[in-house]
Parts: C-alpha cells; structure tokens; sequence
C-alpha cells in the first residue's frame, strides 16, 4: 500500500554531511520508482522538474499543510491521470480498484496522486510520520498499533538508540 508515493518522497536524502537528490540519476528512477515494463531511456528536465513538484506537493500533504489550495491540485493531478478500473480477488472477496493507463511518468503520477488521496481520505494521513533521525528525514507508515512508531527502520532505531545511551554514560 502507497508504495510509490514513500519512493518518490523519500528520493531526496539527508545524509549526516551531504544531501543526495535521486530523481536526477536516470538508473535509480528506472531501478526504484518504474516497473520494468515501463523503464525510460532518456528523461526530460521538464519531468524532471514535475517530479520534484510532485515530491514538494507530496511532503507538504505528509506534514499535514492540507489546504484548499492543496486539494486543487491534488485533483488536478487525479484530473490529469488516465484510469481503467479492475476487478480483484481479495482474500476471500472482489474488489474495484483504478489502475493507471499511459506510459511509465504518466503512470507514476497517476499512481502518487491516487495513493495520496487514498491516504488522505482513508484517514491514514495522520499515520505518516517523518523519521526522528535527524540526518535521515525518510517518510513512513505507522502501522503499529499505538501509532508510537518513531523511526523508518530499526537501522536509525538503534543509531539514535546508542548514540543516547552513550551520551548519557559518556562513552
């Protein structure tokens, strides 16, 4: 679930000394973003830039600036989005579900754009938290039951996790 809305906003990383943006490496969006069947050649700076508007719009909705101005264009990506709808097997019934139509960029916004609506109106928006790493920054999903969740992953867990027991015992 939302799998490709968390790829393109965690694309910018913060590393401890250097910030790393991925969506200009070609290979990296073939590699993480695209499936295979839609993998690029070449890219355009245009998309380029649309993507990194995509990202911006993306982190503002996952840090909750949600306004009327936001919901303007998060319709107007899903406006600009080609759909089909599919009927699928769930574990033990059917469901309806939208997939996107086009070629691999016009997929990719389709499908952030209507993972962030799903977020927004299947109330899991407040379940996206940024990690408190500070030198990692990544958005997730807590989809642990208390919602307490403060980290992407056990790595950054445990490295803030040791580097405050050693602050404390002054290792």
């Amino acid at each position: 679930m939302c799998t490709r809305s968390f790829d393109l906003v965690n694309t910018f990383w913060h590393l401890e000394y250097e910030k790393i943006e991925k969506l200009d490496n070609l290979q990296w969006l073939n590699t993480y973003l695209l499936p295979p069947e839609d993998q690029l050649d070449t890219i355009s700076e245009e998309v380029v830039t649309a993507l990194k508007e995509l990202r911006r719009f993306a982190r503002a909705l996952f840090d909750g600036n949600i306004s009327d101005d936001a919901m303007v264009k998060l319709n107007g990506y899903l406006a600009s989005a080609p759909y089909y709808p599919v009927v699928e097997t769930t574990e033990d019934r059917y469901r309806v579900t939208f997939k996107p139509d086009g070629d691999g960029i016009e997929k990719l916004f389709a499908d952030v754009a209507l993972e962030l609506a799903n977020l927004m109106t299947e109330a899991h928006l407040p379940s996206v938290k940024r990690c408190q790493n500070e030198a990692c920054g990544y958005y997730f999903l807590d989809s642990s039951k208390n919602q307490s969740r403060k980290f992407c992953s056990k790595k950054c867990n445990n490295l803030i996790k040791t580097r405050n027991f050693r602050a404390r015992h002054k290792i």
